[in-house]
């Protein structure tokens, strides 16, 4: 869904080639954020991260509906909001 939503943002930008280039690569690098990160993380500090990174995915765990819940929302919001303004 997120993935579509930065498509047609960047589609409907009426960018030239290299702008679209661009937008389409700093999407991409801030997209995958989320499994580089944690890569990352075990390849600067070794075993050592294991323990928080166990930690965090624990708490995701517990509490993922309602991460899920405020994600939801705050995209949906956002694809509102864009929308509001397309119109007005």
């Amino acid at each position: 869904m997120l993935a579509a939503a930065g498509g047609l943002a960047i589609g409907a930008a009426d960018l030239t080639g290299a702008r679209s280039a661009t937008a389409v690569v700093a999407f991409t690098a801030i997209a995958s954020c989320t499994v580089a990160l944690p890569w990352l993380l075990f390849v600067v500090r070794g075993p050592r991260i294991l323990g928080p990174l166990g930690r965090a995915r624990d708490w995701l765990r517990a509490h993922s509906g309602a991460v899920m819940a405020a994600v939801l929302g705050v995209i949906g919001a956002l694809l509102v909001a864009e929308g509001l303004a397309g119109v007005v």
